[in-house]
């Protein structure tokens, strides 16, 4: 497949709508396992709100970045997934700031908000790149 040159738009934005979408869906799914099972209890970052929007918004980015990546380099795959790594580790942060100053955190649930950045860097690696994704480029005969 070719992965070289700008990404399409409407397939960036394609992709980018699945990649919403299935991190959203993913970590309220997981979400809910975790909170059903009782094994961490909820507090202010661990509800399904501010999990959906966050999700989306983390997903919304990674796209932005995609895109912006695509029409810098030739090999975007390769830069996105390190960037995607960077971003990971750095999201890690903010929950561990969370497990200091918000006294109903617990670190199980800190460890439960860290799997989910987790899960929405492999989604957003997977849908957004050439390597995994399910949604082609157009080729060059397309009109897009």
């Amino acid at each position: 497949m070719d992965d070289t040159g700008p990404l399409p738009l409407r397939t960036l934005a394609v992709r980018g709508a699945v990649a919403m979408v299935a991190t959203a869906t993913a970590n309220y799914l997981l979400l809910l396992v975790v909170l059903q099972s009782g094994v961490v209890d909820p507090f202010g970052a661990l509800r399904p709100p501010p999990v959906v929007a966050l999700s989306v918004l983390g997903a919304l980015a990674a796209t932005t970045v995609y895109g912006a990546i695509t029409r810098a380099v030739t090999d975007p795959d390769w830069l996105f997934a390190r960037v995607a790594a960077v971003a990971l580790l750095l999201s890690f942060l903010p929950d561990l700031a969370v497990l200091r100053w918000d006294p109903t955190a617990t670190l199980g649930a800190v460890v439960v908000l860290m799997g989910m950045h987790v899960v929405a860097a492999v989604i957003c690696v997977v849908f957004l790149t050439d390597w995994w994704s399910p949604i082609n480029r157009p080729d060059a005969t397309t009109v897009t």
